[in-house]
């Protein structure tokens, strides 16, 4: 396969996963009324944008055939690296407010993990001076730096967080939900392990986006739940105010009839 064959796919995979993305941040925002939780999801979908358009103008700017390249190619790749580590912020906060809607979670899975993502930025600052993570070389061409598997180390840590997370708390949801949560460990994860042993393909964005995909049915599935028992508890509310209001007329037609017959027995006896 020709390297002009394969920036094509990628291209077009990383298209898809914006798309996708895209789709399911207008779908969240649409909502009247948007839970914590799910601005979170929405956010996460917001910095796979960044990330996917991001690697697809990498996969097009290489070469020194256009000015134009020799901007944009450190630019994006940059902002690849950056936006990279912020969909792990996300999600992780993501599904920390969805477990403390039932129960608040200790702030230390949040801080550790604002914390790897700050370490890790440090060094994508410093990368375009130091060739860390990756390199750009003369002829205008993306290449891993001298550092790259420390980043690939970073992010297997925050996999991780999630998945302990995920393994401490699983009990609090269903088999469906804890499914969509475990999808974000290992969808993007096998995508990277195959991106990383075969360099040249995108697959990260992919796995991204069949996680997501999994997660927004959850969603979905959640968000019907709670109409449904919300229907339930309001026809059972409007069920116990028709019966208080039939028993309250009943007792009133009662009263008034007692009083007619009582008014007309005084009359008899006063007659």
């Amino acid at each position: 396969m020709t390297r002009d064959i394969l920036n094509a796919i990628n291209v077009s995979l990383d298209g898809y996963s914006v798309l996708i993305s895209l789709i399911i941040i207008m779908s969240i925002f649409s909502l009247k009324k948007v839970e914590a939780s799910a601005k979170w999801f929405a956010y996460t979908n917001i910095a796979a944008i960044v990330y996917g358009l991001s690697d697809l103008v990498m996969w097009i700017s290489e070469g020194t055939d256009a000015v134009w390249k020799l901007i944009v190619l450190p630019v994006s790749s940059f902002l690849f690296y950056f936006s990279g580590i912020f969909i792990f912020l996300f999600y992780i906060r993501y599904v920390i407010e969805y477990y403390n809607s039932y129960k608040p979670l200790s702030k230390r899975w949040w801080y550790f993990c604002v914390a790897m993502v700050s370490i890790y930025n440090i060094f994508t600052i410093i990368t375009p001076f130091t060739d860390f993570f990756y390199t750009i070389t003369p002829d205008n061409v993306y290449q891993r730096g001298k550092f790259f598997p420390v980043s690939v180390g970073m992010e297997l840590i925050l996999y991780f967080e999630t998945l302990l997370l995920v393994l401490k708390h699983h009990k609090k949801l269903s088999n469906t939900e804890n499914i969509g949560f475990a999808s974000f460990i290992f969808c993007p994860f096998i995508a990277q392990i195959i991106q990383i042993a075969n360099y040249g393909i995108a697959l990260n964005s992919l796995g991204l986006t069949v996680s997501f995909f999994i997660i927004y049915i959850n969603m979905n599935l959640r968000l019907k739940t709670k109409l449904n028992k919300t229907e339930k508890q309001l026809n059972l509310q409007d069920t116990k105010k028709t019966e208080i209001l039939n028993n309250t007329i009943i007792n009133l037609a009662t009263l008034i009839e007692n009083y007619e017959l009582g008014s007309n027995h005084t009359k008899r006896i006063t007659q």
